[in-house]
């Protein structure tokens, strides 16, 4: 892999524009760079640009602006790059050795009516939701305790939470189950 400096440099005639420097150069540019303050400060992108079978690396003099787009995109695919190593990218029509023997990977996942049944309890749930916070406030702590599979046991923590004895979160107990009941008779199946 060669790599080429890119840096800005005064011409001749006043103007400044990019010209290709040694690394030498470039690693003086560099350490001279980390004793300016922030506002005078140079910044550098690198770019690869692949040549047949050989990569060059291009390192560029920019605008401050453009290296902070530049580093932001850079940073993204970095962390992309890493993160994709622990996926591993299968086809939906490869084969995998079940307990049944062979089978296809599309077989495992759900069918159309269970996809759709799925999507319709989780818009049942949003509207049970949403009304049992116009209802009571602790409501949805205890749908969300009734969920879990902690119903027998959440009267201590939602007494706790209210500041109200067990007695009276058995009572929200009754309530929620009857106000539960009636919002499903209201809903279409």
């Amino acid at each position: 892999m060669k790599t080429t400096y890119l840096v800005n440099q005064e011409q001749p005639d006043g103007s400044v524009c990019l010209a290709v420097v040694s690394s030498a150069v470039w690693r003086t540019v560099v350490e001279r760079n980390k004793q300016l303050p922030l506002d005078q400060q140079r910044y550098f992108v690198i770019d690869y640009i692949a040549d047949s079978s050989e990569i060059d690396r291009m390192v560029i003099e920019t605008t401050a602006e453009d290296y902070r787009v530049w580093h932001k995109e850079h940073m993204a695919s970095e962390r992309n790059r890493r993160l994709g190593n622990a996926y591993q990218f299968v086809p939906l029509d490869a084969l995998r050795y079940g307990t049944d023997g062979i089978e296809y990977l599309q077989e495992n996942f759900l069918a159309d009516d269970q996809l759709e049944e799925i999507v319709c309890s989780q818009i049942i749930l949003v509207d049970l939701r949403r009304k049992l916070a116009e209802w009571k406030p602790w409501a949805n702590d205890l749908l969300d305790m009734y969920l879990l599979g902690n119903q027998r046991n959440c009267t201590g923590v939602i007494a706790e939470k209210y500041g109200v004895s067990d007695r009276v979160v058995r009572k929200y107990k009754r309530q929620l189950e009857d106000f539960i009941k009636k919002f499903l008779e209201g809903v279409p199946f």
